[in-house]
């Protein structure tokens, strides 16, 4: 049964897999999720699509940070990304089914889906692969109507990823007043810790949503986000209640 009540608000979530800043443990690779797996941590990964409907566990739109290469993923086909390996490793960009094979159930994912379009390919994709995998999971996304249309679509948990935007974006603005939308039926938040204090964390806290706070990198950031949230999304230090 995925029920993220198990483990969503007690065990620290390793952002991207335990890599290591991508020196030699590359971030959301195979190597930095069987690490994470050793260690018995839940895993947060980034999923988007391909041009020829591949999901891929990649965070950036292109390909410069992580291969140096300029050239947005949605154009590429996963015959070319196999000619690529990810800063300056031996890895590949792996692909959804190949983490799923992976872990195999062993610990929770957490999966963030990359996608402001107004296309659900990659959403209908996601619910496919998803449905006959064994172990537990949730989905999250900054767009509300990617989560939106995920809870109208499935059974699958999923969570609206936050920030406190100071520019008036209208989209950002959007995302700002929806997680005070009950009607969007989430099942946590996940909030920025520069965001924190924040009165809606505050608002759902008090109903008994789960809130995580993304990126934690230190001691003294965990205890800080503890405060306000029930669990943190971290990377480069090893959390204090591991």
């Amino acid at each position: 049964m995925n029920n993220i009540k198990n483990w969503i608000k007690n065990k620290p979530i390793a952002h991207r897999g335990l890599h290591d800043d991508n020196i030699s443990i590359p971030e959301n690779s195979l190597l930095s999720f069987e690490k994470a797996m050793e260690k018995n941590y839940p895993i947060e990964i980034d999923v988007q699509i391909t041009k020829d409907d591949t999901i891929i566990v990649f965070h950036d739109k292109n390909l410069l940070r992580a291969c140096g290469q300029k050239i947005p993923v949605s154009d590429l086909s996963m015959p070319t990304l196999n000619q690529y390996t990810i800063f300056n490793s031996t890895y590949n960009i792996p692909t959804l089914k190949e983490t799923l094979e992976l872990i195999n159930g062993k610990v929770p994912l957490l999966i963030e889906i990359k996608n402001f379009s107004f296309n659900r390919r990659l959403e209908k994709k996601l619910i496919e692969q998803l449905s006959n995998y064994k172990g537990d999971f949730a989905l999250q996304s900054f767009n509300p109507f990617s989560v939106s249309w995920i809870k109208k679509h499935s059974s699958f948990p999923v969570g609206q990823l936050a920030k406190q935007f100071s520019k008036p974006i209208i989209v950002k603005n959007i995302l700002n007043i929806l997680l005070l939308n009950k009607s969007m039926k989430i099942d946590f938040v996940a909030i920025d810790k520069e965001s924190l204090p924040n009165k809606k964390i505050e608002y759902w806290k008090s109903k008994g949503l789960p809130i995580l706070c993304w990126t934690v990198t230190t001691n003294e950031e965990e205890i800080r986000a503890k405060k306000y949230c029930d669990n943190i999304i971290f990377e480069k230090f090893n959390p204090i209640n591991a």
